[in-house]
């Protein structure tokens, strides 16, 4: 295997760059269905990023321009994470709606957690084909 075609099968094969890919197509849409493991690898790079932002601009220190920063950084995270969420809430066969179960007290994360890693629907389904 030459480095240029080594190269170009780490740039479409390798799991955490697919993630990224994956995470940044479909971010601003809430079409289709997703997998567990794009929700799994979504949630753990908005937790990396998370993290590595918090370390460069840690809370309480911010004025001005860092305030508008953090806010941005929230955005692009909150936002890919939410998407994926109810894409993979529509995979199992549920709407959007079924997110506001995490605001039952103590036991309301669990429940959506649990739906969110629940298996999901084999065939079509209303939001469409199963995720590849």
């Amino acid at each position: 295997m030459s480095i240029k075609s080594g190269l170009r099968w780490l740039a479409a094969e390798s799991l955490p760059l697919l993630a990224v890919r994956r995470m940044l197509t479909y971010a601003p849409t809430v079409r289709g269905r997703a997998t567990r493991l794009e929700l799994i690898s979504t949630v753990c790079i908005v937790f990396v990023l998370s993290s590595i932002s918090f370390m460069v601009f840690p809370p309480g220190e911010q004025t001005g321009i860092w305030q508008m920063l953090t806010a941005f950084q929230i955005v692009l995270t909150v936002l890919p994470l939410g998407s994926t969420m109810i894409r993979r809430l529509q995979d199992t066969g549920r709407t959007w709606n079924a997110l506001f179960i995490a605001v039952m007290p103590y036991v309301g994360i669990f429940i959506l957690a649990g739906l969110l890693l629940w298996e999901g629907d084999s065939h079509e389904n209303a939001f469409g084909p199963p995720p590849r």
